[in-house]
């Protein structure tokens, strides 16, 4: 897939840290951690702990839609103290995030895809 071929929605979310698995995207970010913290038995405070650790990969990922109203998160790059780019031109198919519920919207491939060039 190109980018050229999705359409930003200007919508910013994170993903869950990676100790919760990066398979949903934080819609609802105080409900996602009251229902981990139900789920694990943990604290709201232990679990917000959890999630403010910088280990944990909280990305953050922008929201976009093909022709056919299929969703995608496109991973936002950042560039470390070294100066190399990380997470460019990367994205998952995603459930509409107007669906989620419980504060997280799915994401419904296993692993990243990278974009096609754009120069054909």
């Amino acid at each position: 897939m190109k980018r050229s071929d999705l359409t930003l929605t200007n919508e910013n979310y994170r993903l869950t840290p990676d100790v919760w698995g990066d398979n949903c995207i934080m819609i609802d970010e105080d409900l996602v951690i009251e229902k981990f913290a139900e789920g694990f038995g943990e604290s709201i405070e232990a679990m917000e702990e959890i999630l403010d650790d910088p280990n944990t990969k909280p990305d953050s990922v922008e929201i976009a839609t093909d022709d056919d109203g299929n969703y995608y998160i496109i991973l936002e790059p950042f560039r470390s103290n070294d100066g190399k780019w990380h997470n460019t031109d990367l994205y998952r198919p995603c459930q509409n995030p107007e669906n989620a519920i419980d504060g997280a919207a799915e994401i419904y491939s296993n692993k990243w895809e990278h974009f096609d060039d754009e120069e054909d």
